[in-house]
């Protein structure tokens, strides 16, 4: 599922990164989630409060995924997660993460499954539905699962019905774009390779395929109103002076 990170924190002190849920259960529940702490050891951490009451204190160092769980009874609570950075030093990742935050209790509809939406998957024991991927689709005959497109068809993600599974057409240069490696001053030289534009929905087999890489190609020029040193670099031109394209 999808990770919510604390931030880029490197270089960065003195700061502070909160995730704040508010939450009504109708009945007794709980809330859960998994946590992974890269940080300096008693100094930046991961802290978890429920209505400003501290439930998971400082965490600086968990290098693998841990699940923690916490009862919650009926009502109106404030879920809180913060990471906190002080004003010295950094340590590796330096950022919280958080994944498959549940919480359980806020619809009596949590007594039975519900049915995932059109162009959504799950697996047994789910806790939500996904996206079917591209090049797959959801139907009625399959629900709930994720059926790939017939061969030399495709489709986007969250297609809905066989027919969003469109025909692939033969591949031509416009399906392709030139790409660089960075310039080599000394010999104002670079390679030169193609690679598919995405989506890549064309039938190769049918149409062009990808050119092969070309070695040692010419540098891109400079710019109208800049010249090239003898190491190959670009400058702009002084006061007084022009270089026409």
């Amino acid at each position: 599922g999808t990770i919510i990170y604390s931030g880029d924190n490197n270089n960065k002190h003195n700061i502070m990164s909160a995730l704040r849920l508010v939450v009504v259960l109708k009945k007794p529940g709980y809330v859960s989630f998994r946590y992974q702490v890269e940080a300096e050891q008693g100094r930046d951490g991961l802290e978890f409060t429920i209505n400003s009451i501290i439930k998971m204190g400082f965490q600086s160092n968990q290098p693998t995924w841990k699940k923690r769980v916490f009862p919650l009874p009926a009502g109106s609570h404030v879920l809180e997660w913060f990471y906190w950075k002080n004003w010295y030093g950094d340590y590796g990742d330096d950022r919280a993460k958080l994944e498959i935050i549940e919480v359980a209790g806020t619809d009596f509809a949590e007594l039975g499954c519900t049915k995932c939406p059109q162009g959504t998957s799950s697996v047994p024991g789910s806790a939500a539905c996904v996206t079917c991927a591209a090049n797959e689709y959801a139907s009625d005959e399959h629900y709930g699962q994720c059926v790939p497109c017939p061969p030399n068809t495709y489709s986007f993600p969250g297609a809905v019905h066989r027919d969003a599974c469109k025909v692939r057409l033969p591949c031509v240069v416009e399906d392709y774009s030139k790409n660089y490696t960075e310039c080599n001053t000394a010999l104002n030289r670079r390679d030169l390779f193609y690679n598919w534009t995405l989506p890549h929905i064309c039938n190769e087999t049918t149409g062009v395929s990808l050119p092969s890489l070309e070695v040692s190609v010419d540098c891109e020029p400079c710019q109208p109103g800049m010249y090239k040193d003898a190491s190959n670099v670009c400058h702009e031109c002084g006061p007084g002076r022009y270089l026409p394209q």
